[in-house]
Formats: structure tokens, sequence, C-alpha cells
């Protein structure tokens, strides 16, 4: 901004940059609970261009299913989990992208 001081002289402010608001990266499973064959994530929170890990641990912490590169249409940010079979319980998703992490936990009936 310029700034006219008391003594007539013109002045500058200082130059600050301002990082823009980041949206958290967020992993919501749709419906839950849900069904063994119809296990859905919404990610919300990430460039679209990163690299996304998703892991699927059960209720004793063993990985049920992994996947390093995650590829997410860009319409809603939608991941359909590979038909793998989920028996009943209690089921964690953790997403780990572009620094950030977001997790989750989730049912199946």
């Amino acid at each position: 901004l310029q700034v006219l001081d008391r003594d007539g002289k013109l002045s500058y402010s200082e130059t600050i940059s301002i990082d823009g608001y980041k949206i958290p990266l967020t992993v919501k499973v749709l419906p839950n609970p849900t069904t063994s064959g119809n296990v859905v994530f919404e990610l919300t929170g990430y460039a679209g261009t990163e690299n996304l890990k998703l892991m699927v641990m059960d209720a004793k912490g063993s990985m049920v299913y992994s996947n390093q590169h995650v590829i997410i249409s860009m319409q809603g940010g939608l991941f359909r989990l590979p038909n793998i079979h989920l028996t009943r319980g209690v089921y964690h998703v953790k997403v780990i992208g572009d620094g950030k992490t977001s997790s989750t936990t989730f049912i199946v009936q």
C-alpha cells in the first residue's frame, strides 16, 4: 500500500506473503454401515494430482487391503474398494497423500 506520511513523503507498506487456506485431507465411507461389496470412499482436500496411499485394516490391525497409487476420479473424489470379501465387523481406513493423513472407521454388515 502507498501511504502519505505526515511530512508529505510517500512510503510503502511492507510486502508479506500469505499462504492460501488449504482444505484438510478427509476420507468418508459411503454408506456407513456398508456391505462387503459396496465400500466407497469419498476423499476431499487433495489437489487431484498427488499420489494417494490407501490402507484398510480390520479391528485387530491386520492389513486387508493396500493400494500405493490410488487414482481418484475428479468427479466427487470417489474410490470404490475392489470386490474383496470383507467379513462383518469394524474396519479402519487410512489415506496418506502430499504430507497429509486422514483416517476413519467403518462397519461392514
